[in-house]
């Protein structure tokens, strides 16, 4: 499987206005994101490698860093 970082990701900003992505490494870092409306990266369809499972899993680690910076910000 080629690593791939597509999908749709769309965010709530501070100002109240949405932003969508197609690829996850074009979200800025300094992107001022309220809320996370949709986090969907595009699967491979199954059966699914080793490397496919990993690559799945860093999917979620992925989200969950974004998670705790959304988090972080309210505070």
């Amino acid at each position: 499987m080629s690593r791939t970082s597509n999908g749709e990701f769309v965010f709530l900003l501070d100002d109240y206005t949405q932003a969508t992505y197609n690829d996850y490494y074009h979200i800025p870092e300094d992107l001022n994101i309220k809320e996370v409306i949709k986090f969907a990266p595009s699967y491979p369809p199954p059966p699914h490698t080793l490397e496919e499972h990993i690559e799945l899993d860093n999917w979620n680690r992925k989200f969950l860093e974004l998670m705790e910076k959304v988090r972080a910000r309210s505070n």
